[in-house]
């Protein structure tokens, strides 16, 4: 390693130190706006005394007094007192909370007006944390952004870093999440002292968080990774900077002259479209306007599509076109038009788009069951999903392993219990449906579980990411420059490699008369592999794209939906405590108090709980996307033939009018009459899709779902930490597979009933 000097560590790496550069206080006095003018009409000054200066924790008292008071500003003691008023004393100031939010950030505009008064890193800190605290996202990017600026040396850097790790972590709280403004000045921070490390975990966040980087972004890392000799990865990013200035406004103004142009030649050539053989055809369907090059593809690109297409269908109507990029979408947010689609038209919209770049990779070129477009090969594994890999009989059989991996689920809540630890209940949720399904599916011995797991998660993440391809099939080879390719293929080559030793280690057990496991999902696969007889042979290539699925579909969705009943029935107390005294009355005759599989059909109430936050929450808010294979009518209106076409289950299920006037409440009671299912009948409730694509592991999820919820609501009484109310908890979503919660379900568990 180069030496330094002089250095200091941050974040376990070592850096130089450069001398600090100038405070921008002067660019913050931008921010003040009105406070002093509010306050002018306020009551006149009042007589003050002579006050010690040389005392610190005297001085904060003086200065809290008089900041109490409306008229602060008018003090004339405040005025004597302001030379004796460093950084170091705004910033006790502030992290005691002797002051309101308001009156912090006026103070602070104020001194920092004063002649030879600089802020540091320190203060401004301490401004932006009175700002969370009082949950009020006040000009807080700001705030944050003069604070990165303010960063002399690195060491201040890393203070700053730990600042806005917080406001990220914290800020969704109030409404506040940082922008890649706010990003981009702390990569620029960062890369002034060489701090790669934290360069590339900061990036990382602007991917989690879904922003979409800009030039500055990737000029930022590009230009520190050229600088560090790190080519590769500064290809990638150049990469991604190209894809990102196709959609940049430069790049549209400078072909939108040669669109409107061709818009013009192609509506004329294609005049005589809507006559054929003397018939007038239906009209497309309406959609938001679009702009040239890119389509609706901005319109969408927000954190929660689903709520984004909910929104447009209002405006324009419950079937809705839109065009993202090169691609015609056609969204589906009315029981009308998916009966059309599901029940008219069903055999026409059963297939998959085959040129899907997550598919070709991380699917195996289409051989899952959910993403292989319909014809011999679909129906053939379907009815081994039905058969033998997801029957009833099958599912059943794996009720001691539910069992088991819930038991040691609430061993553990149990423990935090009587701690009184609050505890993430998202986390050990996803944990437990984790170990569910590595047991059912490799069984109790796989030593690649760990490994396995984490790439499926880093698999999971990756489903939603950006594919240039995807919605510009003609520029694919972009998806290679912009680095995405790449890491779908990496993944997909670590996966080969654990899937192939699992097989091997299976393969060899089965020769050695090991002890028998019930029929495992990889053995059963095997068989039928090494039996042949199939119309279809399947291969190792479709043994991994089934078991993956089975990973990506039945881990995150059940633990997501348990997640989300748990933050339901929290967020309503009534519902939670009805809840609960069915499952221990039902319990309550039983000589023990080992809940079993066989007793959960005695929860009705919890059955509807189940139902009714599948409806608010459904696991996958979007069904995964259909093809129009000719072109069709869809509510009278024309859907063109190779049209993707999603159906908008969220906003299904939230739809008043089915549902009333109380869709958005939780309500488990409006299907007590029990005509409303998700099995596929009723499409104004879609949780588990229709047709000939519903979901083949509803029961399996179902199974999990409905063992790990009773658990626990039988053994804990929940409540929020830290005195937290009800009205408080965030029940925001995000996109991706499951559409989890945005904020981590933290909770108090109180053991109520003892574990067996």
């Amino acid at each position: 390693m180069r030496r330094l000097s002089p250095a200091i560590v941050c974040a376990g790496k070592t850096v130089p130190s450069v001398l600090p550069l100038p405070s921008p206080s002067e660019l913050f006095s931008s921010l003040y706006c009105s406070t002093s003018a509010a306050a002018a009409a306020a009551v006149a000054d009042v007589t003050e005394t002579p006050l010690e200066t040389n005392n610190s924790s005297h001085l904060i008292s003086c200065l809290s007094d008089i900041l109490s008071r409306r008229n602060w500003f008018e003090s004339g003691t405040l005025r004597s007192l302001a030379p004796s008023v460093t950084p170091a004393v705004v910033a006790e100031l502030l992290r005691g909370r002797f002051i309101d939010a308001e009156s912090a950030f006026a103070f602070f505009n104020w001194i920092g007006k004063r002649p030879g008064f600089n802020h540091t890193v320190d203060s401004y800190a301490s401004l932006v944390y009175s700002l969370l605290r009082s949950k009020s996202c006040f000009n807080i990017e700001k705030v944050v952004i003069f604070m990165l600026k303010s960063c002399g040396s690195a060491e201040e850097v890393c203070s700053a870093l730990e600042t806005f790790k917080a406001v990220r972590r914290e800020g969704g709280g109030v409404g506040f999440n940082p922008s890649i403004r706010c990003y981009n000045t702390l990569l620029l921070s960062l890369s002034r002292f060489g701090m790669v490390e934290d360069m590339k975990d900061i990036y990382r966040n602007i991917e989690e968080d879904q922003i979409l980087p800009d030039i500055v972004t990737y000029n930022t890392m590009i230009k520190y990774y050229s600088k560090e000799k790190n080519l590769a990865e500064a290809y990638q990013l150049l990469g991604g900077q190209i894809a990102n200035f196709l959609f940049s406004p430069s790049f549209i103004t400078l072909f939108l002259g040669f669109f409107m142009a061709l818009l013009v030649v192609l509506r004329r050539a294609g005049s005589g479209d809507h006559k054929s053989q003397g018939q007038v055809l239906a009209p497309l369907p309406p959609g938001p306007p679009r702009l040239p090059l890119i389509g609706n593809i901005h319109q969408i690109a927000g954190a929660n599509p689903h709520r984004t297409l909910r929104s447009l269908a209002r405006t324009h109507g419950p079937l809705t076109l839109l065009r993202l990029g090169q691609v015609n979408l056609v969204v589906a947010s009315c029981v009308e038009a998916v009966e059309d689609i599901i029940k008219r038209h069903d055999l026409n919209f059963a297939s998959r788009p085959t040129d899907l770049t997550f598919a070709n990779i991380l699917a195996y070129d289409g051989l899952s069951v959910a993403m292989a477009p319909y014809g011999g090969y679909w129906k053939q594994m379907r009815k081994i999903y039905a058969m033998e890999l997801l029957n009833s009989r099958r599912v059943k059989s794996f009720a001691t392993i539910r069992e088991d991996v819930v038991r040691k689920m609430t061993a553990e809540i149990a423990s935090k219990a009587l701690a009184q630890t609050p505890l993430d209940l998202g986390a050990m949720l996803s944990s437990m449906a984790n170990v569910l399904v590595v047991k059912t599916a490799f069984g109790e011995r796989c030593k690649q579980q760990s490994e396995f797991l984490e790439l499926v998660k880093e698999a999971v993440g990756l489903l939603t990411s950006f594919s240039v391809g995807d919605m510009y099939p003609s520029l694919k080879f972009l998806d290679t420059l912009t680095g995405l390719k790449a890491k779908l293929e990496r993944v997909r080559g670590k996966l080969d490699k654990v899937f192939d030793e699992i097989m091997g280690q299976r393969q060899a057990a089965a020769r050695a008369d090991a002890p028998a496991e019930e029929d495992l999902f990889i053995d059963v696969l095997l068989r039928l592999r090494d039996e042949g007889g199939l119309d279809f042979p399947i291969t190792t290539e479709s043994i991994k794209a089934v078991v993956l699925e089975i990973f990506i579909g039945g881990t995150e969705t059940s633990s997501s939906t348990i997640e989300w009943a748990m933050s339901e029935l929290v967020k309503n107390p009534e519902t939670m405590e009805k809840t609960q005294r069915e499952i221990r009355e039902a319990m309550r005759g039983k000589s023990s108090s080992k809940m079993e599989e066989s007793d959960i059909s005695k929860f009705s109430y919890l059955k509807l709980v189940i139902k009714e936050t599948l409806r608010l929450h459904p696991p996958g808010p979007l069904m995964l996307p259909r093809v129009c294979e000719n072109t069709c009518e869809v509510m009278g209106y024309r859907v063109p033939a190779g049209a993707r076409v999603l159906i908008n289950v969220f906003a299904l299920g939230r739809d008043e009018a089915y549902w009333g006037a109380d869709a958005e409440s939780f309500k488990p009671e409006r299907f007590e009459s029990g005509s409303v299912d998700f099995t596929g009948l009723n499409f104004e409730f879609m949780s588990f899709g229709a047709g000939r694509r519903i979901c083949p592991g509803m029961n399996f999820g179902l199974s999990a779902v409905e063992v790990g919820l009773a658990h626990l609501l039988f053994h804990f009484d929940w409540k929020l930490p830290h005195g937290m109310k009800t009205e408080d908890l965030d029940m925001m979503e995000i996109s991706g597979t499951s559409a989890p919660r945005k904020t981590p379900l933290v909770v108090l568990a109180d053991l109520a009933i003892p574990l067996p």
